[in-house]
């Protein structure tokens, strides 16, 4: 555990059987340990330890009734794969194509990251945690969407320059636009897309 003037900030690794770990940091109001908090679930696309940068994005929302979990999704922060930039256009290529060849896309690997993260803070209780709420930056604003959209115990989800706000705009309109591996759900349109996710999510949604 590490304190400083503005959070006690401890270092978790989620562990799930057969998955791949989490990072996460958790960062407290130093002045109420045992007191109930708003919890919000941060994931950044270039990593929790981007974000928790002095005067950071997560020293902004860290306050007296509010804690900051901020998570390296798979693939990104601590996980991420160097890839081949230059030449796939993604750091994520390999893990990315291997995920879509196995069925399970690597965006929704993400949200599972993401929903154990819920299900942990769940799992705490309303005596510690008030309530949820999320925030997805980058390539991790779609991941967030996602989330937000399947589990209504996230109160609220804000996206941060999320890489893509629509699959038809900006991945199909645009095929070579790099680092898009991470995001793609094949498929997907024949069903829905992203706009389709924050019309559903409606007043739970804040987009910047």
């Amino acid at each position: 555990q590490i304190k400083n003037d503005w959070a006690l900030v401890d270092k978790f690794t989620f562990h799930r059987l057969g998955d791949m770990p989490v990072p996460a940091l958790l960062f407290r109001p130093p002045n109420n340990i045992d007191q109930t908090l708003d919890v919000i679930i941060y994931a950044d696309g270039r990593g929790m330890r981007n974000a928790a940068r002095v005067n950071g994005p997560i020293r902004k929302l860290v306050n007296e009734s509010t804690a900051v979990f901020a998570v390296d999704l798979r693939g990104l922060g601590e996980t991420r794969d160097q890839g081949s930039n230059a030449k796939y256009h993604s750091h994520s290529h390999r893990v990315g194509n291997v995920a879509t060849h196995i069925g399970q896309p690597l965006l929704g690997q993400r949200v599972r990251d993401l929903l154990a993260v819920v299900d942990y803070l769940n799992e705490v209780g309303s005596e510690r945690v008030r309530s949820i709420q999320l925030v997805g930056t980058g390539a991790a604003g779609p991941v967030a969407l996602h989330a937000a959209a399947l589990d209504a115990r996230i109160i609220k989800v804000e996206l941060r320059n999320s890489e893509v706000n629509s699959w038809v705009e900006d991945v199909v309109a645009q095929p070579l636009r790099r680092e898009m591996v991470d995001h793609i759900v094949p498929n997907a349109l024949a069903w829905y897309d992203l706009p389709d996710l924050a019309r559903q999510l409606d007043a739970r949604l804040k987009i910047q």
